[in-house]
Order: structure tokens, then C-alpha cells, then sequence
């Protein structure tokens, strides 16, 4: 990179990332605010992250009182803290992290989240990151960020649960994988309204149907070369089709390079309210589904009891699960390219989830620093 990429990045701070990222980017990200919502375990990974990264600025809302069980995943805490606002106890040490970045705390009264959290707030962030509330809060929240153009994203762990909602509402993205462009030459191209491409010495193209390329030093047919880039749909390692018409081109005799072009690529993100109805999920494992019911029932239960489930007490364990399979006989799966309300809990499952269950009150170091760096990440 050279120095008018740089300019206005301090390069020594930040070249790790400088190379992942690229200038461009990093220079988007000291133009953004950020409201962070909740510093408990979860939260002040998150915050530790995003200072570091180097935003412009992020503001701590969580005027809830420490307690004890805190010190166990939030390391800014101490025990004399116990009793005090969380955010104004971190404050001091998450300001130390990066001298560019505008780190300050937002009073408000415990317990006043979401008569405060008003679009008059909202308004002077670019992204909002809650944790530590229920789905229906973060629903409320995302409604809010929706209407005022922010980009909303919601967390949680729960011992060994842990959940990433993000909405971006739409997000154009240039490179999609960071991979380099493939290149490679060729042997034929045949004339017809959809031409076929062959590469040189039955050679794999590496390409996927939907990828955009370009031809240079093609000879004969002429008319292809330095055209506009053209879609292509895999054929065979060796072959792929390309959405031109080239029956009227001077047939090919010899030579030429196909040149791989990455098209911009725009990303529709859905709301947090159709995404519970309507789950879909980055990671596979089997048991998604059985995790997204069980952190539903996690918010019923708080939302009924006002308060966390108790590990020690079985009527609470209980009480999870009931909420889950409730919760799970409304939910809509994916059927082929339909959808159908209703999903069954296997047995052998409903053990599973009873494990998770009497660990939902946990903040885990391990899954907070997991899911503080992935939601640092984006």
C-alpha cells in the first residue's frame, strides 16, 4: 500500500489488519458509531474488539448493577464493584484501549432500556449491537434501527447457546471470498447463441456457474476480446457456457486467456421478527433448530418470571423446555421452496436441550470471547 492509500490510517496501529481489510475499509470504519447495548461477559468482548478495530467512536449503555456472578466472564470487573452501574465501572480501562476512538457511557436509570432507547439516540449511530436482552427487545429494537436506516445486530450466550442475529438491511459487497481471480488459457470458443468455452490441455477452470469473465489475445474471433464482462454456467471442469451470443463472430482460430471478473454482489438482510419465524441459519449442525427454540424459550421464561431460569431448581429446567416445544410447534420450517408452521422435538433431543438448559444463566468465558470476536468481526 503506499502512502496516499494510508492516508489517514495510522499504519502502525493497525497494519495487521490493514493487510485483511484493505485501506479503503479501514478508513469506512473510522467514520462509524457504534452503540453497544449490555457489558457483561458477551459485551465486553465485543466492546474490546470494536476499540481495538478502530471506529470512531462506540457508546456503553448498562446502567445494571454488577454482580457477583459477573466477575466470572466480564474482566474489567473487580469485586469492590459489586453494586455499581457495569458500564461506568469498565469505562476507564476500555478508553485505554485506543486513543482514536470516542468511548463514553450513556446514564440512564436501571431498568429504563427501552423508554430511553428512542429514535432521538438511536439516531446518532451507524450500527446498534444489543446483548443481554430478550427477543422481544431485540425485536423492538431492530424495528426501530430499521426504520432510521441502522444496521442492527443482536447476540446472547447462555452457557454452552450461544446466538448472532445480524441485519445490515442491504449490504453491496465487492469480493465475496477474497480468493484471486482465476485465469487460464483457452483452446476453443464455438460459435453459437450461448458459446462454449474449452480450456487449453483440458486444464480445470476453477469457475462456478454465476461468475462473470472476461477474454484478452483471443485470435480470430476478435469481436470477444475486452468485451463487457459476460455470466458463465459450468459445464465440465474443463468447459463452461457464457451468455453471449458470438454465431455472427469470426470463428476462433488460436489462443486467448479468460480473465475472471468479480462483480459487486448485494446482500437483502431480513428483520430479526421474520428471521423467529422464519429461521435460517449460517451453521448446520443438526441440532439448529432445537437451539433457536430454546433461546426463545430463555426470553418467554424472563418475560413471564422476570428473571433468569434457575439451574438449581428442576420446575424451572422444566419450564424451559415447555416454553421450547410450544415455541417449536409455531415456528416455520423450510419444506423444498415452502414453508410449513410446526416443528418436532426428537426425545433424544429434549435431553440435549435439558443439558443446555440448566447452564442458560452462564456467561462462559470461552463462548464469549468465540461469539465477541465473530460479532467483532462484522
Amino acid at each position: 500500500m503506499d502512502a496516499k492509500e494510508l492516508k489517514g490510517v495510522d499504519e502502525s496501529l493497525y497494519s495487521r489488519q490493514l493487510y485483511v481489510y484493505g485501506a479503503d475499509a479501514q478508513r469506512r470504519m473510522q467514520q462509524t458509531n457504534v452503540l453497544l447495548v449490555g457489558l457483561q461477559g458477551l459485551g465486553v468482548e465485543i466492546a474490546k474488539n470494536i476499540i481495538l478495530s478502530g471506529v470512531k467512536s462506540v457508546g456503553i449503555l448498562d446502567q445494571e448493577p454488577v454482580q457477583i456472578s459477573d466477575l466470572g466472564s466480564q474482566f474489567y470487573l473487580k469485586e469492590s464493584d459489586v453494586g455499581k452501574p457495569r458500564a461506568e465501572c469498565a469505562i476507564g480501562q476500555l478508553t485505554e484501549l485506543n486513543k482514536y476512538v470516542n468511548v463514553h457511557h450513556i446514564p440512564v436509570k436501571s431498568g429504563c432500556l427501552m423508554p430511553y432507547l428512542d429514535e432521538s439516540v438511536l439516531k446518532n449511530y451507524n450500527l446498534v449491537v444489543l446483548t443481554g436482552k430478550t427477543v422481544n427487545e431485540q425485536i423492538h429494537v431492530n424495528k426501530l434501527c430499521r426504520k432510521l436506516g441502522i444496521m442492527f445486530i443482536a447476540a446472547d450466550v447462555h452457557g454452552l447457546l450461544g446466538s448472532v442475529f445480524i441485519d445490515l438491511i442491504e449490504l453491496t459487497v465487492k469480493d465475496t471470498n477474497g480468493e484471486r481471480e482465476k485465469r487460464g488459457l483457452i483452446s476453443s470458443i464455438s460459435n453459437d447463441e450461448k458459446a462454449i468455452v474449452t480450456t487449453l490441455d483440458k486444464k480445470r477452470h476453477d469457475l462456478n456457474s454465476g461468475d462473470f469473465v472476461v477474454f484478452t489475445e483471443v485470435k480470430g474471433m476478435k469481436e470477444i476480446n475486452k468485451g463487457e464482462p459476460v455470466k458463465i454456467k459450468y459445464k465440465a471442469s474443463n468447459q463452461f457456457e457464457i451468455d453471449l451470443d458470438t454465431s455472427k463472430f469470426s470463428k476462433y482460430t488460436t489462443d486467448g486467456y479468460f480473465e475472471q471478473v468479480k462483480m459487486p454482489t448485494t446482500f437483502k438482510f431480513d428483520t430479526l421478527g421474520d428471521q423467529v419465524k422464519r429461521p435460517t441459519f449460517q451453521f448446520y449442525d443438526g441440532f439448529e433448530m432445537e437451539c433457536h427454540c430454546l433461546r426463545n424459550a430463555i426470553s418467554a421464561f424472563q418475560l413471564k418470571n422476570g428473571r433468569m431460569a434457575d439451574p438449581t431448581k428442576q420446575e424451572d429446567v422444566d419450564s424451559l423446555i415447555k416454553f421450547a416445544t410450544d415455541f417449536a410447534s409455531r415456528v416455520e420450517v423450510s419444506v423444498g421452496e415452502e414453508w410449513k408452521a410446526g416443528y418436532e422435538i426428537d426425545k433424544k433431543k429434549v435431553e440435549k436441550l435439558q443439558r443446555l438448559a440448566i447452564g442458560s444463566r452462564a456467561q462462559i468465558t470461552p463462548m464469549t470471547a468465540t461469539l465477541g470476536g465473530i460479532v467483532g468481526q462484522e
